[in-house]
């Protein structure tokens, strides 16, 4: 959203100031499975509904899948940008997607860019990393499809930064890339692993504290239920109505650095 001021309700109410914000459009889920601890956000916990739950099925990290696919009528461009879709790092590499070390400094090399595959998504599950195998791939033409002509090996690099070059030009090792697009930026961010801590991954924001999420030790541990009551934060921060206390909180921009959402203060 554009305005520098936080907006006060929903999108294009009165309250918005007369000018409608421009619609972030996003949804995604952050790459991360909460470290061993008690009471895992992917396991059913005392209070959550039967019909709200279900068994899943996993395979052990670190399983490979390898798999082959066929394409027809693209063009050289078309075909970088689905190499590109398949394996983001190939044009992903040297954006900074907002990601910062412990001293606040941008972190843009040795990354790892994942994707999604299978259910489970808002609990952290089916992150994989897609790789194009070198030398793997083959590109036809009709006269070597039809007739005599040899099949080319491409490079699956070159063909990938082609592509780019098409779309907002530059070289990878330029030293300005301000021109690429915002949503590749926002893209690197959201396919970064590691790019926001995975014990700080929730389904909805929490309604206490990360310190009281769980009380007393061992196996007298318990889940508090209030931690789960999302509707607290919907109430306090939607801007408007009953309960508002606050105005609207809107999510962070995908290359935000900070990730946080503010908890209501208990009444």
């Amino acid at each position: 959203m554009d305005n520098d001021q936080p907006p006060h309700s929903y999108w294009g109410s009165a309250l918005d100031n007369g000018t409608p914000r421009r619609l972030a459009g996003r949804k995604f889920y952050w790459h991360g499975i909460t470290p061993a601890e008690r009471f895992p956000r992917h396991r059913r916990r005392k209070g959550n509904a039967e019909s709200q739950c279900r068994t899943g099925h996993v395979v052990a990290a670190g399983t490979v899948c390898r798999g082959r696919v066929w394409f027809d009528n693209l063009d050289r461009v078309q075909l970088g940008l689905l190499l590109a879709a398949v394996e983001p790092a190939l044009v992903l590499h040297d954006l900074d997607s907002g990601q910062t070390d412990e001293r606040g400094r941008p972190v843009v090399a040795g990354r790892i860019f994942a994707t999604h595959l299978g259910g489970g998504k808002p609990l952290g599950y089916g992150t994989v990393v897609p790789t194009v195998v070198p030398e793997s791939l083959v590109v036809e033409t009709a006269q070597s499809r039809y007739g005599a002509a040899p099949r080319e090996v491409a490079d699956v690099a070159a063909l990938a930064e082609e592509a780019r070059r098409a779309r907002f030009g530059g070289q990878p090792d330029e030293a300005h890339r301000d021109d690429a697009p915002a949503a590749w930026y926002a893209l690197a961010s959201v396919l970064t692993e590691g790019r926001v801590p995975a014990d700080r991954i929730w389904w909805y924001p929490p309604a206490r504290p990360w310190s009281q999420r769980v009380s007393g030790e061992g196996e007298d541990a318990t889940f508090e239920k209030e931690f789960d009551e999302s509707y607290t934060f919907f109430q306090t921060f939607r801007g408007g109505g009953i309960g508002a206390r606050q105005p609207m909180q809107p999510l962070p921009r995908a290359t935000d650095a900070d990730q946080t959402l503010p908890i209501p203060e208990q009444r």
